[in-house]
């Protein structure tokens, strides 16, 4: 990536090549060839799709437990530590190596976070916690993993959701794919109330979408 000085790299199993990259606007956690994370501004923000995460109308009775689906370097934990205070937050990773990544060249070092390795869709299956606010955010090889895509998957979100919970999904589209958000939409409201759309222009020819729904 032009004018970026490379600061870390190394490869994993899960992932392949992992490196974390720099320039004058910060750091970004590259895996794959795509960027899954980014340090935060002076201003708190990321300046990108993930400051979307923490755009939304809490609940009613606030936020007391908060779920994370693909962690990367943590720029969604901060940003959500920051608006909402140290609200307890499981950050599930797939990947021990992009874990350690985090802490050693993001300073996640949030106390109120807690990462546990473990796939999202197996972390789901187990859980018997219910979530105020679930972000999911799951990517592997720059695609959503299958397990992550299955119905199954669905009904343990809704299943581990608050009854007045917030879940926020991000995709990615191309701009040539716009079907395919009101198709997304119309299957996210199988197992949701009130689903919401926000396109964040990404790429130079896609978006990351970003889907709001609550829990019924």
């Amino acid at each position: 990536m032009f004018n970026y000085k490379l600061i870390y790299e190394t490869t994993s199993p899960f992932s392949g090549e992992i490196k974390v990259i720099e320039n004058n606007h910060g750091r970004r956690l590259v895996v794959g060839g795509y960027t899954q994370s980014r340090s935060l501004k002076e201003s708190g923000r990321s300046n990108g799709y993930w400051d979307a995460f923490v755009e939304f109308d809490p609940p009613k009775t606030g936020l007391k437990e908060i779920l994370i689906l693909g962690l990367g370097a943590g720029t969604m934990a901060k940003l959500l530590t920051r608006k909402f205070g140290p609200v307890p937050i499981d950050a599930i990773e797939i990947d021990p190596v992009i874990a350690e990544v985090a802490k050693s060249y993001f300073d996640l070092k949030e106390r109120n976070v807690k990462i546990i390795i473990a796939d999202a869709a197996d972390y789901l299956c187990r859980t018997t916690k219910k979530y105020d606010l679930i972000c999911v955010d799951a990517f592997q090889w720059g695609d959503v993993p299958s397990q992550c895509e299955r119905d199954e998957f669905y009904q343990n979100l809704a299943q581990a959701l608050n009854t007045d919970g917030v879940v926020i999904f991000n995709r990615i589209l191309n701009d040539d794919e716009g079907e395919k958000i009101n198709e997304y939409a119309d299957f996210l409201e199988s197992f949701f109330d009130g689903v919401e759309i926000l396109t964040v222009p990404g790429g130079l020819r896609s978006s990351n979408i970003i889907f709001y729904a609550k829990g019924k």
